[in-house]
């Protein structure tokens, strides 16, 4: 069976380590490949980090999560595509544009 896109992408970033190697939470880890590449809705707590209300974020996860936090920020500002996060605004326009694949025209195979 032929990896999607997005399986593509996750493969490549965990055997590259950056998403183990900066301690991303494992079960925070598909939902936020799906944001960057498709741009499909996150839950509260990842929604929070995205629009940079770390308060909200610190409410609204679980133990997990929040321990990452940190270094949850930091993949998202050394990896994750500057547009996709950082404000309201911009999570909106991401989320309403399709993410990765919508902005660059190319159509989703997972």
């Amino acid at each position: 069976m032929a990896l999607t896109n997005l399986e593509t992408i996750m493969a490549d970033m965990n055997k590259r380590g950056k998403m183990n190697r900066l301690y991303v939470p494992t079960h925070l880890r598909d939902g936020l490949a799906n944001w960057i590449y498709k741009g499909r809705p996150v839950g509260s707590y990842l929604t929070a980090i995205l629009e940079g209300d770390l308060f909200e974020a610190g409410r609204r996860g679980d133990e997990l999560s929040i321990d990452g936090m940190g270094s949850t920020v930091r993949w998202l500002l050394c990896f994750a595509p500057m547009n996709c996060y950082g404000s309201k605004e911009q999570v909106k326009a991401w989320r309403e544009s399709g993410g990765y694949v919508g902005r660059n025209g190319g159509a989703s195979h997972g």
